[in-house]
């Protein structure tokens, strides 16, 4: 069952437990994490409206120089998502997974994964991005289908450093199946807060929202992981629960 109402009561009430943190982890993640160009979804619109409206304005003799420069520029900026971004957004995604179940971390945590399998990390998250750019070549749609499929990637490479890329997204996959609309229904939700974040500058957006859906967005990744468990899909090994101990707990839970 995938009750998301449930799931996000439940981020709103670990939302208030160390919020600030909470906020500023989110904000980072973000902030950090957010390049011009982004690998997944191949979106270049904004950096090739900007290129167009410069070159209309140069001198011709000047036109080799600017495109040179966007060529560069936009080389640096997906270096930048393979080799950093990617690593914050799974070490955001896991000290938000980490908070939610109830741990009580330093904000140096989020950067964990530089020093915790950075290759691996950095391998898997690159895989995953040119799957989901190449799927979006064929149509839009069978892109956004490939993004809600590997959406537990961050979360799972925080559990399981030890996957490889390719596992990695089978897991991902595989816990999302049959549930890809309950996460676009309950990503779909939180338009109402969006547009409050708007009429706010961004500011409530910043404050609220943006942990708040992440705080949600790891509910969902620990519900999945049980039902997967429990449903027998996946082992305890490939969640990244190694003992009986722990097995048993997140059979329970």
């Amino acid at each position: 069952m995938f009750d998301y109402a449930l799931l996000k009561e439940d981020a709103r009430a670990k939302l208030q437990r160390a919020r600030w943190v909470v906020v500023l982890v989110a904000f980072l993640t973000a902030l950090l994490s957010g390049m011009p160009v982004s690998l997944e979804r191949g979106d270049t619109s904004n950096a090739d409206s900007l290129l167009g409206g410069v070159l209309s304005v140069m001198p011709a003799d000047w036109t080799g120089i600017v495109l040179l420069g966007g060529f560069l520029l936009g080389l640096a900026a997906i270096a930048y998502t393979i080799l950093v971004g990617n690593v914050i957004k799974v070490g955001g995604a896991g000290w938000m997974l980490r908070h939610h179940r109830g741990e009580e971390l330093p904000l140096k945590e989020m950067f964990a994964p530089f020093k915790q399998n950075y290759k691996g990390t950095m391998n898997t998250m690159f895989l995953k991005d040119i799957t989901v750019y190449l799927w979006s070549l064929l149509f839009v749609i069978p892109g956004i289908v490939k993004s809600y499929a590997y959406c537990m990637v961050p979360y799972l490479l925080r559990d399981n450093p030890h996957l490889t890329p390719k596992r990695a997204l089978e897991i991902s996959n595989q816990m999302t199946m049959g549930h890809k609309g309950d996460i676009f229904m309950m990503h779909l939700s939180f338009i109402g807060w969006m547009l409050l974040g708007v009429l706010t500058a961004g500011i409530l957006n910043v404050a609220y929202v943006m942990p708040y859906m992440n705080l949600t967005m790891a509910g969902t990744y620990d519900h999945l992981k049980r039902l997967a468990i429990n449903s027998g899909k996946l082992s305890c090994y490939d969640l990244g629960v190694y003992d009986e101990e722990s097995s048993s707990s997140a059979t329970n839970q």
